[in-house]
């Protein structure tokens, strides 16, 4: 018989929700647009499950869903499913238009039940086996190629912020994106984290994301409007500018360098070398 399970929205208590969940989960707790969720079994009152989204101030009307557990006695039996829908309508009320769900490994192999659960409540994979390149941020402030990448490309010579998602750099950009994820917007986008490639022939290239978070510098860069060999080129200065001028800093340990095709993955092994970790990830989005 299918136990009784209620659903709530649960109050942050680090003591209790500390021993369930990892320690990269509670860090991220203390941000006050965290929401967690806990399934209840009605008959001895425990919590059974648990889902935490977070809202990021860097995705704006996006969501994500950070950690979601149930205890094995529980398993198989619809509560992981109906805790994340009822976590969604209630994001959903909060002002969320979407939900992502990422998730990591070694092995690309322990990806397989998280992405198919993730299809099946309603998820649509948006990249499926692209990597994350992990290098401690001490090996990539002392790395020398980074001067010499700089003084040797002269087409990328503006990196600069934009401040208004109507500049013109950003309209005639997202005018020929196709994939509807790299467009710029305030959904996806936090204009003073990020930084921009304009071509000599004032195109804008690219874009660089790079918030920070934990003490992780997470660098997600895309270059539709160019040709292969130039996003190669142009994903190397960007990340050699990003650094020299001083974006790392003292809080940061550690930086992640999403690879989101195999250009990507050379262009950042020549500048800084192999990584220490290489992980795999998927990522997908439910729309609310």
């Amino acid at each position: 018989m299918k136990p009784k399970i209620s659903y709530q929205r649960s109050r942050i208590d680090k003591q209790i929700l500390g021993k369930l969940l990892p320690d990269y989960v509670n860090v991220q707790l203390a941000d006050n647009r965290s929401y967690v969720y806990t399934a209840i079994d009605s008959v001895s009152g425990n919590v059974v499950g648990v889902a935490v989204f977070t809202m990021p101030e860097t995705l704006h009307t996006a969501a994500q869903l950070l950690y979601v557990i149930v205890d094995s006695e529980h398993r198989n039996l619809g509560v992981a499913g109906n805790l994340i829908d009822y976590g969604c309508d209630e994001i959903k009320s909060a002002g969320a238009g979407y939900v992502f769900y990422r998730q990591i490994s070694e092995n690309a192999e322990d990806l397989i039940t998280p992405f198919e659960f993730a299809v099946n409540i309603d998820f649509h994979a948006v990249s499926v086996g692209t990597g994350l390149l992990v290098y401690s941020a001490d090996t990539v402030v002392r790395n020398p190629v980074i001067k010499k990448v700089i003084s040797e490309h002269k087409k990328y010579i503006s990196i600069c912020t934009i401040n208004n998602f109507s500049d013109p750099l950003i309209l005639k950009y997202n005018q020929k994106v196709k994939n509807v994820f790299e467009i710029i917007s305030e959904s996806t986008v936090n204009l003073e984290l990020s930084r921009f490639v304009v071509r000599d022939d004032a195109i804008l290239a690219g874009v660089l994301v790079a918030p920070v978070n934990a003490g992780v510098l997470m660098i997600h860069g895309h270059f539709p409007n160019v040709s292969e060999s130039e996003k190669q080129e142009g994903m190397k200065i960007l990340i050699a500018k990003v650094i020299a001028e001083g974006i790392l800093n003292e809080e940061i340990r550690t930086v992640c360098i999403r690879e989101s095709y195999e250009w990507s993955s050379r262009a950042m092994t020549e500048i800084l070398g192999i990584p220490e970790m290489h992980y795999r990830e998927i990522n997908l989005v439910r729309t609310l």
